[in-house]
Formats: C-alpha cells, structure tokens, sequence
C-alpha cells in the first residue's frame, strides 16, 4: 500500500525523528530516534531504512494506522493514537504514537 506525502511521521516534541516519505518508505531525519525504533522493532537502523513503514505495522492495525496517516498528511488529523506494531520476530506489541506531517 503506498501513500502520499508524509506516512507514520514520529516525533519527539519538536524534534523530528523519522519520517517516512511520498512511497511510505522509512528514511532517517534524526539518528537518536531512528535507533529507538529500530531497538523496539529489533532491527538496526541500517535495516530499518527503505523498510515500508505499514509492515511495521500489526495487520489488524494497518488499514486503520494507514488512514489516520492519510488524515493527518491532509491536516485533519493532529491526536495521538495507538496501534500494534510488530517486532522483527514477528511478536506484537502495542505503542502511542505521536505526530504530524509537515509538507516539504
């Protein structure tokens, strides 16, 4: 599934951490963050790049975090949210996410 503008934007108060770009692939802004969440995901940051941010994201989770991202890339979606991500293992884990999109 692609997406347009900003997909999965991670932020740390003003501090961009990661973003994902107009393919919804990962790239890295902020090393500090892209290392946490390659920590939590078990991957390492190296691997994270170029990953397709929704497969990091729990199947029953997708469409729903797919859509507060088109939301949010239009401006109409600012609130936190939570989903299940997964790990590297395949295991599931649940996470508040923070953020924004910011056009570029």
């Amino acid at each position: 599934m692609r997406l347009r503008l900003l997909a999965l934007l991670l932020m740390v108060c003003a501090t961009v951490g990661a973003r994902a770009e107009d393919d919804g692939v990962l790239a890295a802004q902020n090393r500090e963050l892209l290392d946490r969440i390659a920590q939590v995901h078990g991957y390492t940051p190296q691997q994270l790049i170029g990953t397709e941010v929704l497969s990091l994201v729990h199947p029953d989770c997708r469409q729903r975090v797919a859509e507060i991202v088109r939301l949010r890339a239009a401006g109409r979606h600012n609130t936190p949210y939570e989903a299940r991500w997964l790990r590297r293992d395949g295991t599931a884990f649940d996470a508040r996410i923070y953020g924004r999109a910011i056009a570029y």
